[in-house]
């Protein structure tokens, strides 16, 4: 596990440099600025970089706990909702938020072949507060999200247990959260280039033009690109052996 001083880095906020930046955050510019949110992270970097190997690594990645509140979540549970952008993620528990609306575990976020495992020890982290649970009370919906690090991460390695998320869990806090490379987000790789044209907004006006020409070339994409680019990522896909929807997201996203 690695701790990173982030203190010395700033955001693009503080160089004027951010989509509608008249709009004032609140003092800690994070959702702990929602009063009781708790987050905590665990970060694993093992290894230099270079090939993966199955097992031994290199390692990049870790877990991130999301706490709404810093007492007993299952008996004080609080409203809850999802929205899914594309469909494509492995998100535990989402079926009974929609459900019921409400949510009775803290969020854990990690990377794709760790979800049940964290799944797992988040069910006992609850359980040691609530040993009644599936005994007396009702059952318990663990709530995990995912993001797929294997570009970076020896993801078949697993390397996240049950340590790093108590950790993660005990240690989470209000205030001031690292950013960045860490927690869940440790080996993930960026590809939106198309966000690069909001860097350059400060106001409205630019705001409404940018996302129209984004709207253009939604549509583009839609009536053209899409069987382009299909044909294109199958070659590549054929050429490297590879299948990484990270590729095609990033080709994607660059129109």
């Amino acid at each position: 596990m690695v701790n990173k001083d982030l203190s010395i880095y700033k955001r693009a906020r503080d160089y004027g440099w951010v989509p509608l930046s008249h709009f004032k955050t609140g003092p800690y510019n994070s959702i702990t600025d929602v009063s009781g949110v708790l987050v905590g992270h665990v970060t694993l970097i093992i290894g230099e970089p270079g090939p993966i190997e199955v097992g031994r690594g290199p390692i990049r990645t870790g877990v991130t706990a999301i706490r709404p509140h810093p007492g007993n979540i299952y008996t004080d549970q609080v409203a809850a909702g999802v929205s899914v952008l594309n469909g494509y993620g492995k998100t535990i528990g989402l079926e009974q938020i929609r459900e019921l609306g409400k949510i009775e575990t803290p969020i854990l976020l990690t990377n794709t072949f760790n979800t049940w495992q964290s799944a797992d020890a988040l069910l006992d982290w609850v359980l040691q507060e609530n040993p009644d649970i599936g005994i007396i009370s009702g059952s318990l919906n663990p709530v995990v999200g995912e993001a797929n690090d294997s570009w970076l991460n020896d993801i078949q390695g697993r390397h996240v247990n049950k340590t790093h998320v108590y950790s993660a869990l005990n240690n989470a806090k209000s205030g001031f959260v690292d950013e960045g490379g860490i927690g869940a987000g440790t080996g993930m790789v960026c590809f939106g280039f198309s966000l690069l044209s909001y860097s350059f907004v400060s106001n409205l006006i630019g705001y409404y033009i940018v996302n129209s020409l984004n709207g253009i070339s939604v549509a583009m994409y839609t009536v053209v690109l899409s069987p382009v680019l299909a044909d294109c990522y199958d070659e590549f896909a054929v050429k490297t052996k590879k299948h990484l929807e990270s590729t095609l997201i990033g080709i994607r996203n660059l129109f």
